[in-house]
C-alpha cells in the first residue's frame, strides 16, 4: 500500500491516459484503508489513507461523484487522527472535507443525514476545544437536519437522537434555558426506547441518559431525577462488559450521581459508594487518556466530600492527592484546567478549615484567580467561580480583619447573584452565604442595612429549600444568627425570640450524621448568652455553658474552631464568677482560658485573646507564680504568630494595639520569679514590635552568607519581597469634585485645629516640668549612674555614651543615645568612626501651604554650606523643587540627609505621619519602604520628628524610626515643637564638630556627640530653665 502511494504521488498528472488507472489504483486502496483502519486505528495506517484519498482528490475532478466519496472519506480519517491527538488542525481539515462533500450532494441523496452528522460531531466538538457557542448551534442545526432525514425505525436514528440530545444538554449548561434539557431528555428517551437489546450503543446511550437526570436535579433539585440517574447508569453498567473502553465513564458518571444523591440524603452509605465507585474509574482509565484528569478531579471531590462528613485528614489528603494529579495531566490551554483549578482551589478551602493555615486560603485564592480568565464570557461555570472566591475572600477576612477582602466577597457574591435563575440548585446557598458576608459587615461597621440584607438574604434562603432538604438546618440557624445580631444592635428582644424560634427548628432536624449538630448547639449557646445581656437571667448562661459544652464534645479536638469555642465556654463562667464569685467558677473560667489559649491549631487571634485574660486573671486572683509565668510564656509567644500574615505596616499598628501592655505585665511577673534573661527578652519582644518585624526583614544575613550562600541570597530575596510588601497599599478612589478653594479652607482650618493641639500639648504648657525632671534624676537616673559606678564631673572629652531609653538631665555625665530596641546594640560588624567625605543633601521649606513660615531655614542651610568644601559635595533642594519625588531620589543618591521644614505626626495612622514639602507629605509609609544602602546620618530639624503615638507607647511609629528602618545609621530628631531660631544654631554646631573633624579627606563620624556638645551651647545661651527649647534634641542610632 505505501509502494502505491508513493507511485501515485510520484505521477506525473499530465499523462491523461494514465490517470483513469491512478485513480482506480487510489480508490480501491482507499476502500481498502476505509475497512481496515477502524479496527487497527494504528496511526500510520491512518497517515497513509489520508495521503491516498489527498492524492485521488487531486486527480479527480471536482465535480466528480467520486469526488464526495473521497472527501467523506479524507474527513473520516482526519476526524479519527484529531481523537487520537487532539490536535484542532485535524478537527478543521475534517470540517472542511465534510463539507465540501456536503455541497456536491443533492437534496434527496441517501447518505446525506450521515454526512450532516459528521459535520454536526466536528461542530461539537470544535466548541468543546474553543468554547464558542456559535459552533454548538451549527451542531444542533446539522443535528436536526439530519435527523429530518431519517424516519423512524431507521438504524442511524438512534445515533442521531443521541448526538442532538448530547449537544442539547451542552447548549443547556451553556445558557441553562430549561427547554434545551427538557428536548434533550426526550430524544434521549427516544433513543433508548427504540433501541433493541443487541444494540451495541445501549450501555451508552443510558448512560447519557442518566447524565441528563443528574443535570435535571442539579437544576431543579428533584430527588426522583438522581434516582432514575443511579438507576439508568447502574442498567448501563450490567450490560457492558469489564473490559469495555467506555466502562471507566459509566463508573465515573455514577460515583458523581452518589455523590449528589448523598448531598441531598445525607446518608453515608452513598458517599462511601460514590468514593468506591470514583476508584474503580480512574482504576480502569489507561495513562495517557484524554479523561483521566477529570476522573481524578471528580475522585478528589468525592474523597473532599466524605472528609466534611468524617472529618478523617486522610480523606483531604487523598483529595489533595487527586487534584494535584490531575493538575500535571492538565497543562495550560486544555479546556478542562479552568475546573481542575476551581477544584483544587476548593479543596485548600477544606485544608485551611480543618488547620487554620493561612497560606492554604492564599493559594485557593491564587487557584480561583488563574481559572477566572481561562473561562469564556457566558460560560456556566463561572457563577461557581464566583461563588468559590468570594467564600475564600470571606474566610481570609475572618483571619486576617482585612475590610477589603469582606467588600471583594460582597461583591462577588451579587455577581453570582446576577447569573443564577430562581430555580438554579446554586441560589439558596449563594443567598445564604451572601447574608453571612452582609451579617459580617454589619457586625465590623455596624451599619443597619447590612444586617437587614443579611436576614432577608436567609429568609429568600429558606424559601426556596423544599421541606426536609438536607442544607435547611444550615440555613435557618444562620438566620438565627442574623436575628441575635440585629438584636444586639437594635434592642429589639423580638429579634432574640425569634432566633431562638428558628434554632429550635434547626436542632429538631440537625444530627451528628449530617454534621450540623454542633453548629447548632454553639449558635443556641450564644443565644442564650445574648439573651442574658438582655434580663441578666443566671439560668441564660447556665443554658449557654451546657450548649457549647454539649458542641465541643461532638467536635474533633483538632479542629481549627476548638479555640474558638473553648473561648466561649471560658466568657460564660468568668460571667457567672462576677455574679456569684465561686471558686469552681473562677477555676473553669481560668482552664479554659489556658486550653483555648494553648490550643495548636485555629486564630491566632482567639488564641491570644484567651492568652491575655487567662495572663490577667492568674495574676488579679495570686495564682502561683509558675502559672502566672505559663500564661505569659504562652501570650507573648502567640504576639509574633499574630504579625506573620499581616504586610501591610499601618495593620500591624492595629494589631499592636489589641496587645496594651502585655509585655510589661510578663516582664512583671519574670521579675517577681526571678527570671531575669524572660524579663528582658520579653521587654525586647514588647518594645517594638512592629520594628522588630520590620527590621528583620531588611537582616544582611552575612553570617549564613559565609557557611550557606544560596540560602543566604534565597532568605535575602524573600526578605526584599516581604519588606515591599510591607507597604503595599490599597489604591483609593479620589473625589475631584470638591473646588479648590474649599478644599484649600478646609486644609486651614485643619492646620489651625493642629496647631491649637500643639501648643496646648507642649511642655512648657505643663506646671512643675523642673519638678518633674527633678523626680526623675532622683528616681531613676541617678541610681543608675550610681549602680554603674561614674563619678561625678569626669573628664568631658572621655564622657561615656549612655544608650538609655528616658533620657533625663544627665548632660554632666555622659553623651546620651537613643536606641530603639536592645538588640539594635548588637552590632555583629561596627563601622569605624572614620568615614570618607560625605555627600550631603539639604532640604529647605520655609514656606509651606497652611502652615507657619520658617524665617531661620535660610540661615540654617547657608550655615551648613559654609562646612561643605565643594558643591559637588551636597545638593540643595527647596521651595518649588522639594517635592516628596524629588528629595526621595536624592535621598537615595547621597550619604546624609538634612531636612530644615515642618513635620506631622498624625494621630489615628502612625504610618502617614511625614515631612511637609512643596505639593505633598513625605510620609513614613514612603521613606520606611526604601531600602537604602551605607547611609549615615539624617539630621532631621523638625518639629516633633522623634515623637510616637501615645496610642502605641512600645512603638517607635515616627519619622526618626522610619529614617533607621530606611537605613540611615544615625538620626538627630526632635520630641516636639522647637523654635525656629534655635534650630540654626544647633544645626551650625553639630555640623562644624563632624565635618572638621577629619582631614580634608576624610570626617570622624560621632554625631552622637557632636549633638551632645551643639545642645550644651544652647542650653548656655538661652539659660537652663528653659528645658523645653534644649531638651527635645535627642540622638538615635550607633
Amino acid at each position: 500500500m505505501e509502494s502505491i502511494v508513493t507511485q501515485a504521488e510520484e505521477y506525473d498528472a499530465s499523462a491523461e491516459n494514465n490517470r483513469p488507472s491512478a485513480i482506480e489504483a487510489l480508490v480501491k486502496l482507499d476502500q481498502t484503508l476505509q475497512q481496515v483502519i477502524p479496527y487497527t486505528g494504528h496511526p500510520e495506517f491512518i497517515s497513509l489513507g489520508i495521503r491516498c484519498c489527498t492524492r485521488a482528490l487531486s486527480l479527480v475532478p471536482p465535480d466528480d461523484n467520486q469526488a464526495i466519496g473521497l472527501l467523506n472519506n479524507l474527513g473520516n480519517m482526519h476526524w479519527m487522527r484529531f481523537q487520537q491527538s487532539g490536535t484542532p488542525n485535524d478537527l478543521d481539515i475534517a470540517l472542511d472535507r465534510y463539507t465540501r462533500a456536503k455541497a456536491l450532494l443533492p437534496r434527496n441523496f441517501p447518505n446525506l443525514n450521515r454526512i450532516l452528522l459528521n459535520i454536526g460531531n466536528c461542530y461539537l466538538n470544535r466548541f468543546q476545544y474553543y468554547q464558542e457557542s456559535g459552533n454548538l448551534d451549527q451542531a444542533i442545526e446539522c443535528y436536526g437536519e439530519a435527523l429530518a432525514l431519517t424516519p423512524n425505525g431507521e438504524p442511524d436514528r438512534g445515533g442521531l437522537l443521541n448526538a442532538l440530545a448530547t449537544a442539547l444538554h451542552e447548549r443547556f449548561q451553556l445558557r441553562g434555558e430549561a427547554k434545551d434539557l427538557e428536548d434533550a431528555i426526550e430524544h434521549q428517551e427516544e433513543c433508548t426506547r427504540s433501541a433493541s437489546q443487541q444494540n451495541f450503543d445501549i450501555p451508552g446511550w443510558l448512560g447519557n441518559l442518566g447524565s441528563l437526570h443528574q443535570t435535571r436535579f442539579e437544576y431543579l433539585g428533584k430527588i426522583e431525577d438522581i434516582d432514575k440517574s443511579i438507576h439508568c447508569i447502574e442498567e448501563a453498567i450490567s450490560i457492558t462488559p469489564r473490559e469495555h473502553p467506555n466502562m471507566a465513564s459509566l463508573l465515573n458518571n455514577l460515583g458523581d450521581s452518589l455523590r449528589m444523591r448523598y448531598d441531598r440524603s445525607a446518608n453515608v452509605d452513598d458517599i462511601n459508594k460514590a468514593v468506591e465507585t470514583h476508584l474503580q474509574a480512574v482504576a480502569e482509565t489507561p495513562v495517557g487518556h484524554s479523561h483521566l484528569p477529570d476522573r481524578l478531579i471528580t475522585l478528589g471531590s468525592s474523597f473532599a466530600t466524605r472528609y466534611d462528613r468524617l472529618a478523617e485528614d486522610g480523606d483531604l489528603q487523598n483529595a489533595l492527592e487527586s487534584h494535584r494529579k490531575a493538575m500535571l495531566l492538565s497543562p495550560k490551554g486544555q479546556p478542562g484546567r479552568p475546573k481542575h483549578l476551581m477544584a483544587i482551589g476548593m479543596l485548600h478551602i477544606r485544608e485551611f478549615e480543618f488547620h487554620g493555615k493561612i497560606g492554604d486560603i492564599d493559594s485557593a485564592i491564587g487557584y480561583f484567580h488563574e481559572a477566572l480568565p481561562l473561562l469564556p464570557k457566558g460560560h456556566p461555570a463561572i457563577l461557581d467561580l464566583f461563588d468559590s472566591m468570594a467564600i475564600a475572600f470571606y474566610k481570609r477576612f475572618n483571619r486576617l480583619d482585612k475590610r477589603e477582602d469582606l467588600d471583594k466577597s460582597i461583591e462577588l457574591y451579587e455577581q453570582a447573584m446576577t447569573l443564577a435563575t430562581i430555580s438554579h440548585t446554586s441560589l439558596p446557598r449563594i443567598l445564604m452565604n451572601l447574608g453571612n458576608s452582609y451579617q459580617k459587615r454589619f457586625e465590623t461597621r455596624g451599619r443597619s442595612e447590612d444586617i437587614d440584607k443579611a436576614v432577608d438574604c436567609h429568609v429568600r434562603a429558606i424559601d426556596i429549600l423544599p421541606t426536609g432538604h438536607p442544607n435547611k438546618p444550615g440555613l435557618v440557624n444562620n438566620l438565627a444568627l442574623s436575628y441575635l445580631a440585629r438584636a444586639s444592635f437594635s434592642d429589639n428582644q423580638e429579634d432574640i425570640a425569634k432566633a431562638f424560634t428558628s434554632l429550635s427548628e434547626a436542632n429538631e432536624s440537625a444530627t451528628v450524621e449530617n454534621g450540623m449538630k454542633p453548629i447548632v448547639l454553639h449558635s443556641l449557646a450564644t443565644a442564650y448568652y445574648r439573651r442574658h445581656d438582655f434580663n441578666g437571667d443566671p439560668k441564660d448562661i447556665e443554658s449557654a455553658i451546657e450548649h457549647y459544652s454539649r458542641s465541643m464534645l461532638l467536635i474533633p479536638n483538632e479542629h481549627a474552631v476548638m479555640p474558638g469555642v473553648l473561648y466561649n465556654l471560658a466568657r460564660c463562667y468568668q460571667r457567672l464568677y462576677r455574679v456569684e464569685r465561686s471558686q469552681f467558677m473562677q477555676e473553669k473560667c481560668i482552664e479554659y482560658y489556658r486550653k483555648s489559649a494553648q490550643h495548636l491549631i485555629g486564630d491566632v487571634s482567639i488564641r491570644l485573646r484567651s492568652a491575655l485574660i487567662w495572663a490577667r486573671l492568674t495574676t488579679a486572683s495570686s495564682r502561683p507564680i509558675e502559672e502566672q509565668l505559663n500564661a505569659y510564656t504562652t501570650a507573648m509567644g502567640l504576639v509574633s504568630q499574630l504579625m506573620i500574615p499581616v504586610t501591610a505596616i499601618e495593620e500591624r499598628y492595629d494589631k499592636v494595639r489589641e496587645i496594651g501592655d502585655l509585655a510589661l505585665g510578663a516582664a512583671a511577673v519574670a521579675i517577681s520569679a526571678e527570671k531575669y534573661q524572660n524579663a528582658l527578652e520579653w521587654l525586647e519582644q514588647g518594645r517594638l514590635i512592629v520594628w522588630n518585624h520590620t527590621v528583620q526583614l531588611k537582616d544582611p544575613l552575612n553570617e549564613l552568607s559565609l557557611v550557606a550562600p544560596t540560602l543566604s541570597n534565597r532568605l535575602q530575596e524573600l526578605s526584599r519581597q516581604l519588606h515591599e510588601a510591607s507597604f503595599w497599599k490599597p489604591l483609593a478612589a479620589r473625589n475631584t469634585g470638591v473646588s479648590n478653594d474649599l478644599e484649600i479652607i478646609a486644609q486651614r482650618h485643619r492646620r489651625a485645629a493642629e496647631e491649637r493641639i500643639r501648643l496646648i500639648e507642649q511642655p512648657e504648657h505643663v506646671d512643675g516640668f523642673a519638678e518633674i525632671l527633678t523626680a526623675l534624676w532622683h528616681n531613676l537616673t541617678k541610681p543608675i549612674l550610681d549602680g554603674l559606678g561614674y563619678m561625678p564631673k569626669p573628664n568631658a572629652v572621655n564622657l561615656p555614651h549612655i544608650i538609655c531609653h528616658s533620657a533625663a538631665r544627665l548632660s554632666d555625665y555622659a553623651v546620651s543615645s537613643y536606641t530603639p530596641t536592645l538588640s539594635a546594640l548588637l552590632d555583629h560588624a561596627p563601622e569605624s568612626s572614620v568615614s570618607v567625605k560625605p555627600r550631603l543633601l539639604i532640604v529647605g521649606q520655609a514656606q509651606t501651604l497652611g502652615q507657619a513660615p520658617l524665617p531661620g531655614t535660610r540661615e540654617e542651610i547657608e550655615s551648613i554650606k559654609t562646612y561643605v568644601q565643594s558643591p559637588e559635595h551636597y545638593s540643595l533642594l527647596e521651595g518649588d523643587d522639594a517635592t516628596p519625588d524629588a528629595v526621595l531620589t536624592s535621598m537615595q543618591m547621597y550619604d546624609w540627609v538634612h531636612l530644615a521644614c515642618h513635620a506631622h505626626q498624625h494621630a489615628s495612622n502612625p504610618t502617614s505621619s511625614g515631612f511637609l514639602l512643596h505639593n505633598g507629605t513625605l510620609s513614613i509609609f514612603t521613606i520606611a519602604q526604601r531600602n537604602f544602602k551605607n547611609k549615615g546620618l539624617a539630621f532631621l530639624s523638625a518639629c516633633q520628628t522623634a515623637r510616637g503615638d501615645e496610642r502605641l507607647p512600645d512603638e517607635a511609629a515616627h519619622l526618626a524610626s522610619a529614617m533607621l528602618m530606611a537605613g540611615y545609621k544615625n538620626v538627630i530628631a526632635t520630641m516636639w515643637s522647637i523654635m525656629d531660631v534655635d534650630a540654626p544654631l544647633v544645626a551650625d554646631g553639630v555640623y562644624a564638630r563632624l565635618l572638621t573633624s577629619g582631614d580634608k579627606d576624610t570626617v570622624r563620624i560621632d554625631a552622637a556627640r557632636a549633638l551632645h556638645d551643639s545642645v550644651k551651647e544652647l542650653r548656655e545661651k538661652i539659660g537652663e530653665q528653659n528645658f523645653s527649647r534644649w531638651i527635645p534634641y535627642i540622638h538615635i542610632g550607633q
